[in-house]
Order: structure tokens, then sequence, then C-alpha cells
């Protein structure tokens, strides 16, 4: 009777831990969402396309601009997640990072029931605790953005889980090859890590022996099903145009840039050995192992289980591909580093483990040991208050929205009144344009707030336009230029920005 409640006791330890993690992710993910700049590129293109898809009613072509887009050429699932969040929740940047953010959720919590079923409750609390230390995966490009990025790591995840049950259930790899499939529609090309990582595991493991022909027919068909049919619709829509694009430069082009970038090579390694959380991550697993194979608990047969080679490969294919394509871009590795979180939980369990055995065994050690255990609980725990405070304080806690950004969504606030109308736009700065020329961002938030028709041409197209169209104008701009504007009418101001209508 005793053992029963201190069992339930226990339970309610470990499952108010579990619930109290889950807050914390689900904080640092919710938390100011809609409150930051959207990022020029990737993400403004993105949420772009999603928008057009709804007003062109087009969900095959994606669009930037609404002329069609043959620079983000990828394939629709993203921009469909993006979709359906604005029907439901409005033409916002809360909505339009939502999905991101829900596919992040659906990664820690995947991850986090694998590791508790399959290795115990110190290996699941380890990943709860080191997933949210990963700055770069939260706020850059990732969790927090509404780039492809976060749904493709999704998948990548819950195809390497399928991939660690086919052995016992064949369904199992259908289901990973279908994973594969629902990667490939969120960044194309970069899925075919998915595929190396099925094909050698299937080899390796020895799944192979068991396959027979059937299994490979539905293995294929799980595998390349949807982007089929996907090809073929897009075929019908507009041709070879995107898809012989998107081969093209995604596969093609970024072959040849690779080869000519020097200062790519290995940029990889010399990102996991600068990064910090990275370099913690590989301490874990360095100190742990050299502690199982001292201490005996583990010896060379390991390279024989099943799990050793899935997650080996999943670090090891990733790291290849990216050190030998000279990429620079950090969001490529995110999936190397959900491994590497996954595998350092796994050792963390094992090595308590066999440490409360040893302490059992040996009560001389006991002090030492607990001394031991405080000191790097410590240590972690400075390491992790000084990651947290420097990436947390200015993009969860203290966010910003530039100041055309936040013109725009103040001075677009009925948003039908100026829906589909013409908007020219002349700041004081731009990143990569010249100031009469809208950024991608900015189009984005124009989009979604004013649902404006952005053209380029600043004051010169505004004076000449003949239907009714507006004009985003910095007030430093409309200082200069105030002698040509004045006779138009200042509709709505904000202390930067004056927005001018020529009807």
């Amino acid at each position: 009777m005793r053992n029963e409640k201190s069992k339930i006791k226990y339970n309610y330890v470990v499952y108010g831990i579990y619930a109290l993690l889950s807050f914390s992710i689900c904080f640092l993910l919710f938390y100011n969402l809609g409150n930051n700049s959207v990022e020029n590129w990737d993400e403004a293109r993105h949420g772009i396309s999603a928008y057009e898809m709804l007003k062109n009613d087009n969900y095959m072509i994606n669009t930037f601009n609404y002329t069609p887009d043959l620079w983000n050429l990828k394939p629709p699932l993203s921009f469909w997640t993006e979709a359906i969040s604005f029907s439901v929740f409005g033409y916002n940047l809360f909505a339009f990072r939502l999905p991101s953010v829900i596919a992040s959720l659906l990664t820690f919590f995947s991850v986090s029931i694998f590791l508790h079923k399959q290795y115990g409750y110190k290996a699941t609390i380890s990943f709860m605790i080191l997933f949210q230390l990963f700055n770069d995966i939260i706020v850059q490009h990732c969790y927090r953005s509404g780039d492809a990025d976060a749904l493709f790591l999704l998948f990548f995840v819950l195809s390497t889980i399928f991939l660690y049950y086919s052995e016992r259930k064949i369904i199992y790899l259908y289901l990973s090859g279908l994973m594969f499939s629902l990667a490939f529609l969120s960044k194309s090309f970069h899925a075919f890590s998915i595929l190396g990582i099925i094909v050698l595991y299937v080899v390796l493991s020895g799944i192979i022996k068991k396959l027979k022909f059937i299994n490979y027919v539905t293995m294929f068909f799980s595998t390349f099903g949807l982007v089929a049919i996907w090809a073929v619709l897009r075929y019908c829509n507009d041709g070879l145009s995107f898809l012989g694009s998107m081969f093209g430069v995604d596969v093609v082009n970024r072959v040849s840039d690779s080869s000519k970038n020097a200062n790519g090579m290995f940029y990889f390694l010399k990102y996991m050995l600068t990064y910090k959380p990275i370099i913690m991550i590989e301490a874990i697993i360095i100190i742990c192992s050299i502690y199982l194979f001292v201490s005996k608990k583990i010896n060379v047969s390991i390279i024989k289980r099943h799990d050793f080679i899935l997650f080996g490969l999943c670090i090891f294919i990733n790291f290849v591909i990216y050190n030998l394509s000279k990429s620079t871009l950090s969001w490529y590795y995110y999936p190397t580093f959900i491994t590497m979180i996954i595998v350092a939980s796994i050792l963390i369990e094992k090595v308590i483990k066999f440490s409360k055995n040893f302490i059992k065994k040996n009560k001389l050690y006991k002090l030492e040991t607990i001394i031991t255990y405080a000191l790097v609980i410590g240590i972690f725990g400075v390491f992790s208050a000084v990651g947290i405070r420097s990436y947390f304080m200015s993009n969860v806690f203290n966010p910003s929205i530039n100041d055309e950004q936040s013109a725009i969504i103040e001075l677009s606030q009925d948003r039908e009144i100026y829906s589909d109308t013409s908007a020219y736009i002349l700041k004081d700065s731009n990143s990569y344009t010249d100031l009469s020329k809208w950024e991608q961002a900015d189009i984005l938030v124009a989009e979604l707030y004013g649902d404006w028709r952005c053209k380029d041409g600043g004051i010169d197209s505004f004076t000449k336009e003949s239907k009714e169209s507006v004009l985003l104008i910095s007030k430093k701009q409309y200082d200069k230029n105030k002698d040509q504007l004045n006779k138009y009418n200042i509709v709505k101001q904000n202390s930067k920005y004056y927005l001018l209508n020529n009807l």
C-alpha cells in the first residue's frame, strides 16, 4: 500500500515537471508572437504567397505581388497552412506565424512522448529542457517565424520516429516515407536527406531482408505518391516553368554556387564548434559516452543497435551533405541539432540510471556523486540563464516592429477603405533596394493589414495615377517634396509617416 502511494506521488511529480516545461515552451513560442518585424526574403515571400493564394483563389500557383513567383520555388504545403490560419484567425502577423508554432509544439510533444515511452522520464525531461535552450531554432528562421522550416522539422522528426518503430511493424516504414513526401512538399529537395536516411537505415538495420515485392511497391507509392500528384497538378497549371526552375535553382544552381563558395567549406563543422548550445550538447554526449564506456555499461557492440544506427544516420547524413554543399545557412542544420538533443537526453537517462545503481552498491561514494551532480546542475543552470537572457529578452520579452511596418499597421486599420488600391512608398532607408521600391516584408504587412496593391515608383508614379491610390511617405521625405505633394490629402499620420490619397 505504501509503495502504491509512493508511486502515485512519484507520478505526480514527474507529470508536474512535464506540465511546467510544456507551459514554458508554450510561453516562449506564443508570447509576443505577432509583435516582431517581418523578415525580408523567406519569411516575407511565404506570407505573400499564402495571402495571394487566398486572394487569387488559386492554391496551385504561388505568386509574389500577384505575379507567378519563380524565386521562392517551394511546393505549397507551408503556404496552405498559413492560408488556413489567415482564414481562421484573420490577416495579422500572429496568424501568419501560428502554423510554425503549432508545428514546433507537435515536434516537441512527439519527441517527448517517444522518449517517455521508449527511454523513460529522465530522458524526456532532459529533452524538454535542452530543446528550449536552442535560441536559433526558436527565434531565427524557424519556430517563431513564418518560414517552412518548422513544418519541415516536424516531418523530419516524425519520419525518424516512424523509422524507429518500423522494425516492429512494416506500416511504420510506409508512414516514414509519407513524412518524406510531406517534407518535400514543404521544403522541396531538402527532403532528400530524409530519403537517404530511410534507404540507409532499411539496409543497415536488416529490415531490407524482410521486405517483399508488395512492400517495395507500397513504400514507393507512400513515399512519392503525394509529390507526384502535386507535380502533375502543377504541370497542368503552368507546364514546366515552375518545376523546371525548381530543379534548376534548388539543385543545379545551389551545387554550382557551393562549388565557388570557398568560405562555406566545413562551415557546418565550424558552426558546431562555436555555437554555445551545440557545444554544450556535444560535451554532454562525449562525457556521458566516456562514462558509460569506462564503466563498461556499453561497448562497441552498441553500433549494432537499431537506435544507434538510426540516430547516427540522422546526424551523419546531414553533417556530410551540408559540409560538402558549403552551405552557410544555419537553419539547414536544425535537423542535426534536434537529433543530437535526443541522443544527449538518452545518454543522460542511462548515466543517471547506472549511477543510481552504483551509489546503492557503494555508499561511500554517495556524497561525492551528489556533489558532482550539484556542480554539473549549477554550471548548466548558469549557462542556461546567460543564454536565455541574451536572446529571449530581445526576441520574446522586448520585441519590436520597425517604423515602416508599424506605420503600415497603424495607418491601414480601416482595411476596407483602401482595399485593392494601388499603394506607393517612399522611405528614409531601405535594406536592399531604392527608397521608392517596396521591400518584401513591407509588401506582406501592407497586404495583410491594408489589402493594398503595392507598386514601385514612389512620388512620380503616385502623382501620375489616374485611379485612386495612396502614398506611404516618411515625414522627412514629405518635407523634401512638399511642393510636389501639398495638393494631396494627408488622410492619416503617425509620428514617422503620412498616408496620402490622390483623390
